[in-house]
């Protein structure tokens, strides 16, 4: 390639400043820079039970038709949606993931000198957009591993236009309770408008569960996004979801990208809805594993934050080394300084066989043994 000279064209300070988003190491690399033949990825929080059949099957049939572009208003996967909620069409935007659909907030409702209130450490995607939006992100620390919403109330000025919450929370697995959650809405100015980011919300014990939408029809101002790359295992094709005033939904109408989810996501999505049975086999499977790995975490005297998700984040010290120590034994989890928690691992839960490799792999690296 020849030099092509110094470019004179610079992006905002904000966006230059930005570090770009670090995913977890893909398996071929793995094997490839490692030499196995064999790699267990607990990396990046994806379903380890593949999809739905009915959504294979509809992805395979939608394949046909992929000449023509897709029903720019994803009619038929919004109109299910909004039966499933409880609401109507307008109330309803699907995206590429729910990461499109928060950047489509922050660049509808910030501009610079605007602020947006976020979890440190957040999860990254939340922080990404409202630097791209030129808003100002201000940074609350959790409390025990938590949401401080007491802080983050106090941290609402008359700037504040956004609020992002993580329910549960990524990279840390905790979760909010119903009555804390709505006292904080209840408090919330009318002009600015909170999105709960609710990615695992299957996950979460049943006792526990409550959703955002619930807060809809009393708070206008609240969003709900949801995804359908965890419980319904489709994170490759790239959907989501977010429920919200009918104004809200129009407004980020006018900013999406045309045609912007494809028709085979569309049609793996409405068809992953309906297929029940799976969406409880998946998440009985979730928790027993998540409580698999809490277990091990505790066998090998590791500190563990309580997650309500599909991970569970452990205290390692030197989570670096450690992290590479696992590599070399097949086992892909994310380091914490990925994550804004140095000195922590996320694990992801996989199948049983692959939670008892990560046991296997964790043992033999803490016990100094090398890889074999």
């Amino acid at each position: 390639m020849t030099d092509q000279g110094e470019l004179g064209v610079r992006p905002r300070e904000a966006v230059a400043a930005l570090a770009p988003y670090v995913p977890g190491r893909h398996a071929s690399t793995v094997m490839s820079q490692y030499g196995l033949d064999r790699v267990t990825k607990l990396a990046s929080n994806e379903n380890p039970f593949g999809p739905s059949p009915r959504a294979v099957e509809a992805a395979r049939q939608a394949l046909a038709g992929v000449h023509a572009y897709p029903d720019g208003a994803s009619t038929a996967l919004r109109d299910r949606l909004a039966e499933q909620h409880g609401l109507a069409r307008e109330n309803v935007v699907v995206g590429n993931g729910s990461d499109e659909i928060i950047l489509l907030l922050a660049l509808a409702y910030l501009e610079p000198g605007t602020e947006a209130i976020l979890a440190t450490p957040p999860y990254s995607i939340h922080r990404t957009a409202v630097v791209a939006s030129g808003g100002t992100p201000i940074g609350v620390p959790l409390r025990a591993y938590t949401h401080d919403l007491e802080a983050m109330a106090g941290a609402i000025t008359d700037r504040t236009r956004l609020v992002f919450i993580a329910n549960p929370h990524n990279p840390t697995g905790t979760y909010l309770d119903a009555a804390v959650l709505r006292r904080f809405v209840e408090a919330l100015p009318s002009q600015t408008l909170l999105a709960v980011d609710e990615a695992y919300h299957e996950f979460v014990d049943d006792a526990l569960r409550h959703s955002a939408r619930d807060l809809l029809d009393d708070h206008p101002n609240v969003v709900t996004l949801r995804t359908f790359s965890k419980t319904y295992g489709l994170a490759g094709l790239r959907a989501g979801y977010a429920l919200a005033h009918r104004e809200i939904v129009a407004t980020l109408d006018r900013i999406r990208p045309p045609f912007g989810l494809n028709a085979v996501a569309q049609a793996a999505a409405l068809a992953a809805l309906d297929d029940h049975a799976y969406v409880s086999r998946v998440v009985a499977e979730t928790r027993a594993g998540r409580a698999r790995l809490l277990e091990i975490a505790h066998e090998h005297g590791l500190e563990v934050v309580p997650s309500q998700a599909n991970f569970v984040a452990m205290h390692a010290g030197d989570s670096r080394a450690l992290s590479e120590a696992l590599l070399r034994r097949g086992v892909i989890v994310r380091p914490g300084e990925n994550l804004g928690l140095p000195g922590w691992i996320r694990v992801s839960v996989g199948t049983a066989d692959e939670i008892e490799r990560f046991a296997a792999a964790l043992d033999a690296c803490l016990a100094g043994r090398p890889p074999a």
